[in-house]
C-alpha cells in the first residue's frame, strides 16, 4: 500500500529538540510488499519475477543481485528485516538506511552491486540505471548501513 507522498510535518526535530530521524517528512516514501526471501535491514530488494502471476509478482520482493537479469530490477530498500512471507517495508525514494559496498563516497551515485542485496559506487561502465546518492561515505573496510537518497524507479 501506498504511502502519501504530501508533506504534512516540516520539522527536523521534536520539541524537545531530539532529531526526527528518517521519516515521510525528509521527502521518503514507503510501499509494504511481500518477502519471499530472506531480507536484511538496508538491502536492495526489486519485485520477484519468478511468481507465476503478475499479481503476485507485484506484490513480492526479493533481494537485487546486480549480476542476474531477473534480479536486477531495483525497487527500493528494506527498510528492517523480514523471512520469508512476512511483510516488508519498502523506501522507493528519498532519505533511508541502505547497506552499500566499502569506498563509496559521499554525493557518488549509486547502482546495484555484483554483492546481493547491496548497493554500489556507479562506474562509467555500468549499464543499470542510478538508483540514488551516497549520503554518508563507507570507508569502514565492508560493506555496511549508511545513509542515501534513492530515486523512485517506478
Amino acid at each position: 500500500m501506498a504511502t502519501s507522498t504530501l508533506i504534512q510535518y516540516l520539522e527536523s526535530t521534536d520539541a524537545a529538540g531530539a532529531d526526527l530521524g528518517i521519516t515521510p517528512s525528509y521527502r521518503s516514501q514507503f510501499e509494504t510488499f511481500i518477502a519471499t526471501e530472506a531480507i536484511a535491514l538496508g538491502q536492495a530488494v526489486g519485485m520477484d519475477l519468478s511468481q507465476s502471476t503478475d499479481a503476485k509478482r507485484a506484490l513480492s520482493v526479493r533481494l537485487c543481485d546486480g549480476n542476474v537479469g531477473d534480479r536486477k530490477n531495483f525497487v527500493g530498500v528494506a527498510t528492517h528485516a523480514a523471512a520469508v512471507g512476512e511483510r516488508v517495508k519498502v523506501c522507493l525514494s528519498g532519505f533511508c538506511e541502505a547497506k552499500i559496498e566499502n569506498g563509496v563516497t559521499q554525493g557518488a551515485p549509486l547502482t546495484l552491486s555484483v554483492n546481493v542485496g547491496n548497493l554500489d559506487g556507479y562506474q562509467a561502465a555500468d549499464v543499470l540505471a542510478v538508483a540514488g546518492y551516497c549520503v554518508d561515505a563507507n570507508s569502514s573496510g565492508s560493506a555496511a548501513i549508511r545513509t542515501v537518497i534513492l530515486i523512485k524507479q517506478f
